[in-house]
């Protein structure tokens, strides 16, 4: 039997099997939860029109495609994935993202 991994006490979900099979240059997709953000504030959102996309309009670097956004309130959110990003030179951290709707199931309660 090996020896538990040092690193497993500090991060609790290490796995070297997860890093062996995880496919270079993959990432994992990120979920922006904006439902306690204040539309016309912290973002814009355009709904669907004619292409069936939405965009959203904000700012932060850490978004990417393929991202999930939550936006609504928090006892009905609904979840779009983000199909494209465009990002504006100033301010350097602004973007606007076109938006397709997931089918999503509800936050998570913590009880």
């Amino acid at each position: 039997m090996l020896a538990p991994s040092p690193l497993n006490s500090i991060i609790p979900s290490f796995s070297i099997a997860g890093l062996i099979r995880r496919e270079p240059g993959k990432r994992k997709v990120k979920m922006h939860n904006y439902t306690r953000c204040d539309a016309g504030i912290d973002y814009i959102f355009e709904p669907a029109q004619t292409d069936g996309l939405s965009y959203l309009t904000s700012q932060g670097r850490n978004i990417k495609q393929g991202d999930c956004i939550l936006l609504g309130d928090t006892s009905n959110p609904r979840q779009y994935e983000v199909t494209g990003i465009d990002r504006y030179s100033n301010p350097s951290d602004m973007w606007i993202a076109a938006l397709k709707p997931v089918g999503y199931k509800g936050l998570a309660s913590k009880a």
